[in-house]
């Protein structure tokens, strides 16, 4: 069981850790210009941060836990849950809990996503809670719940069918067609909803393979606009369509693949082999990486219309690969980044600031603003994280410490701690900003020994600003 959830618990927070899209993407610098980093970056034999520029100073120890942290008292408590998401207007939490029973039905790897379980949603200014009609569960492969502008819950369920509505409400109504897809945020459509990008996926067993074709077609005129096909390893993970990530309206992005590497696609256009084409780094090894090593690459819009930003990244021993590169769209500018590691997924949620960090007996982090080229990596704090979060106004970091079991939360600006929360016997797990960034949402669990788990809620502030 343990395992099982453990897994689990990887697949949901990339699921919300995904960027969010910017309107359009101006024409891609193939080769960086004269003067930037265009080869591969020597291997360092440590994993320290290395190379241009050198962190300023070591990130600053947390402080020694006192009885006077304030102990958290959690509002509900279940066999299992997590959370879905904040309401625009920060003052209703939708989150699923399970019972026992369900548990016993709990995917193992490879399934699609959880039983239904049941959708609550609090309204935090009263503590009332209401359950959501229809039996819907999370998926890990296509989207089914979101948060409107207009405060209303978009939900699919089990049934297949999409519902709008304010939550102890209004009843809900049912959306079909594209529009609900482009709503719920499928990540085949474009985020205006002019391409659909789709994947014919066919394993291989026996080579250890997976083979994808990627199909990107105008929904207007129903025109293929691109057919890009590449291969992955078996053994990464479970693969679903579209097989990458749209970032904008005009690029598709593939994190990595075997054979090529990773891909920027853009409709119309031939595909572009990011690590030779973007950031001028030759002679990658047969498998898609330095010398067999896994390169990967991540993206956020930037903050003009059009821009973005793509990180060249490693997996496996961090002796045996280059440091971080830098893309940055609006000058076809390349940075060889002072780490080796970025903190899953590096980009805050406006795609200004870069968390990085080092593994050195605890995880010494890092905050590095994207925009400016050769930034300084600001030193943030030293801890064994157990969850963490951004603040959506890129001013706050929350995270647990697995050594504490407690809940902080630093100023990005110098790493100084504003806040800290006892939760008592449960390890963080995961933690999930108010959009006005003034209240923080915390699941923590709690197992022991035979086998026996709980998990709870928390909610914590408001936040002390920075003096």
């Amino acid at each position: 069981m343990k395992t099982s959830k453990s897994l689990l618990a990887l697949c949901l927070f990339l699921a919300f850790t995904a960027c969010t899209a910017a309107p359009a993407v101006p024409p891609i610098s193939p080769i960086p210009p004269t003067g930037t980093a265009t080869e591969p970056p020597a291997a360092s034999a440590t994993p320290e941060p290395t190379g241009t520029p050198l962190p300023a100073s070591t990130p600053t120890k947390l402080p020694t836990p006192t009885a006077e942290f304030p102990t958290l008292t959690p509002l509900v408590t279940a066999p299992f849950m997590f959370m879905a998401g904040w309401s625009p207007d920060s003052l209703m939490l939708a989150y699923w809990t399970f019972t026992e029973e369900e548990m016993l039905d709990m995917p193992v790897e490879g399934a699609a996503g959880y039983p239904s379980g049941t959708l609550h949603f609090l309204d935090v200014t009263n503590n009332t809670t209401c359950d959501y009609p229809f039996a819907a569960h999370y998926s890990f492969i296509q989207p089914t719940f979101k948060w409107l502008e207009d405060g209303r819950a978009l939900i699919r369920g089990d049934d297949g069918a999409i519902r709008a509505g304010v939550p102890c409400g209004a009843e809900f109504e049912t959306l079909t067609g594209v529009e609900a897809e482009v709503l719920l945020g499928h990540p085949e459509f474009s985020p205006d909803g002019k391409y659909r990008a789709q994947a014919e996926i066919e394993y291989d067993p026996e080579a250890g393979l997976v083979f994808i074709e990627l199909t990107i077609t105008e929904l207007a005129s129903g025109a293929i606009a691109s057919t890009v096909a590449w291969q992955e390893d078996l053994g990464i993970g479970v693969y679903s369509s579209p097989g990458g990530q749209w970032v904008g309206n005009e690029l598709f992005i593939v994190a990595t693949s075997l054979d090529q590497g990773p891909l920027l696609v853009r409709p119309g256009e031939p595909p572009i082999q990011a690590a030779p084409e973007l950031f001028g780094v030759e002679g990658v090894c047969a498998g898609g990486g330095f010398c067999g090593v896994t390169v990967y690459l991540t993206a956020a819009p930037g903050p003009e219309p059009g821009n973005f930003h793509a990180m060249l990244w490693h997996g496996g021993d961090p002796s045996q690969y280059p440091n971080l590169m830098l893309y940055h769209s609006e000058s076809g500018e390349v940075e060889e980044l002072a780490f080796h590691d970025i903190r899953w997924p590096g980009f805050s949620p406006n795609g200004l600031l870069l968390l990085l960090h080092s593994p050195v007996d605890d995880y010494n982090l890092w905050v590095r603003p994207v925009e400016e080229v050769g930034g300084r990596a600001i030193p943030l704090i030293s801890a064994t994280l157990g969850g963490w979060a951004y603040a959506l106004n890129d001013e706050y970091l929350a995270f647990g410490d697995e050594a504490t079991q407690d809940i902080y939360v630093a100023a990005l600006a110098d790493g100084l701690i504003l806040n800290t929360w006892d939760i008592g016997k449960y390890q963080p797990w995961q933690l999930l900003w108010a959009p006005n960034s003034a209240r923080l949402a915390v699941v923590g669990a709690w197992y022991d020994q035979t086998g026996e788990e709980e998990y709870a809620l928390f909610l914590a502030g408001p936040v002390t600003p920075p003096p």
